[in-house]
């Protein structure tokens, strides 16, 4: 006999919320330590995991890195770069709407062949807005999508939080 299961709605989904943001925290972690290791000024504001989902509202305007005085938002996708969709998802409009102040880039961390790339947060305010499928979460919704080719190398991040000029 076999059953189907039905996975729990992402806001209802406390363990998958915990687990995600333990393993994003990791990330930012890595992410604060290759910056520190080129020499840039960093600044890693404390990492808590909420209790539960609902919690999530509390978190809102929080920062995932200050680097040399601008803020870098982290995200990581279960994927390789070469596999990740043209346009790439980025962030769902919600979440990005909630981001205060815009942050001067997103590096986004392809967890499968560990690629690292950044988009600068002006790209994202401007860029198409798509209906993308969440595989984590089960469920769909409006995001910001950026083409593949405007995906910058962390080396031309690194010059750009340097001279303080997106490029």
């Amino acid at each position: 006999m076999s059953a189907t299961v039905t996975p729990l709605p992402w806001l209802q989904n406390d363990a998958l919320f915990r687990s995600e943001c333990a393993e994003g925290h990791a990330w930012e972690r890595w992410i604060a330590q290759l910056f520190a290791l080129h020499g840039l000024d960093v600044e890693l504001p404390e990492q808590e995991i909420r209790e539960d989902v609902a919690d999530r509202g509390r978190f809102r305007g929080s920062k995932d890195l200050v680097v040399a005085g601008r803020v870098i938002e982290v995200k990581t996708r279960k994927m390789a770069l070469a596999s990740a969709f043209d346009p790439l998802f980025v962030s769902s409009v919600d979440k990005w709407a909630a981001i205060n102040p815009k942050p001067f880039a997103m590096v986004i961390v392809f967890r499968e062949d560990v690629q690292i790339r950044a988009i600068p947060g002006a790209l994202i305010s401007r860029s198409k807005i798509v209906d993308v499928p969440d595989r984590v979460r089960g469920e769909s919704c409006p995001s910001h999508a950026i083409p593949k080719r405007e995906l910058r190398t962390l080396d031309r991040l690194i010059r750009a939080l340097r001279t303080g000029k997106e490029r």
